[in-house]
């Protein structure tokens, strides 16, 4: 697990499966395959360990709080709350499994649930940094800014290779104007995790702010390359299509935001008399 910890996610799983062959830790062997793949953003290869893990041993708290996580990590989260919940059933005071229960909440809006469970998670482990950024983010979404700051500086007290509280900041950078905190922030999320679209996002969002069209550019279509759904990319393309007196470009992008849902697309394509709806 050290491997893992470490980043090292090709050694950890090397390791993993030399201890498989010995049946009494097979079990936690798989799952810790399951958090090297998770952690590579390889979800379905997470959930195929962790039922190699449960098809050894379907009393290890451990795996389907892992389980759960990858779900919620899938956009599924009443999946990874049913997974979460098992693993509590098992082990009342496993962290973990409070904390991807928290995460699921916060994903589906439900804050209140999400920060009881987040708090809980903290309770049993106070050092469990992804639990101040889970924490961050519900705040974030409340708009507690303030609370939301002291968090992810929390969570990247204990954990400064975690991606998620770097981004959170830049949100709020973003909100204030602050650009380049928000910048450099995104820069430290990106280099924690380079497959992070949200944060690739946020920086096009900077970029173009300070009004750096090539780089804001470039940052969402990489965005767009992990997450082809992130709605705020095409709106920020299209914007520079604008600002480069591109009009059928800019409606092109803008119809791709609008048809994910964008507001801000969606009016200013009405205000143009632009149809967009599928």
């Amino acid at each position: 697990m050290q491997h893992i910890q470490r980043g090292e996610y090709d050694k950890g799983i090397e390791y993993c499966k030399r201890v498989i062959p010995s049946r009494e830790h097979a079990a936690i062997a798989y799952t810790n395959i399951a958090v090297a793949y998770i952690m590579q953003s390889e979800y379905d290869k997470g959930i195929e360990y962790c039922r190699h893990a449960m098809q050894m041993d379907s009393h290890l708290a451990t795996t389907y709080s892992v389980m759960g996580w990858a779900q919620i990590m899938q956009h599924e989260p009443d999946k990874g709350i049913e997974n979460c919940k098992r693993a509590i059933g098992i082990d009342p005071h496993l962290a973990e499994a409070y904390c991807n229960l928290g995460m699921a909440y916060v994903m589906k809006g439900m804050l209140k649930e999400g920060i009881a469970n987040t708090r809980k998670a903290i309770s049993l482990k106070p050092t469990l940094a992804i639990a101040y950024s889970i924490m961050g983010n519900a705040l974030l979404k409340k708009e507690d800014h303030k609370s939301c700051m002291k968090y992810c500086q929390r969570a990247i007290q204990l954990k400064s290779n975690l991606p998620e509280p770097y981004k959170y900041l830049s949100d709020i950078y973003l909100q204030e104007g602050k650009v380049e905190e928000a910048i450099d922030s995104c820069k430290k999320a990106i280099e924690n995790n380079p497959h992070y679209a949200e944060a690739y996002a946020n920086l096009g969002t900077a970029y173009l702010s300070k009004g750096d069209l090539d780089k804001a550019v470039e940052a969402c279509e990489k965005a767009i390359e992990f997450d082809p759904e992130l709605e705020q990319c095409y709106t920020v393309i299209g914007t520079v299509h604008y600002m480069n007196d591109d009009r059928p470009m800019m409606i092109h992008f803008f119809r791709k935001a609008a048809r994910l849902g964008n507001k801000f697309a969606q009016e200013t394509l009405k205000d143009l008399d632009e149809e967009w709806v599928l």
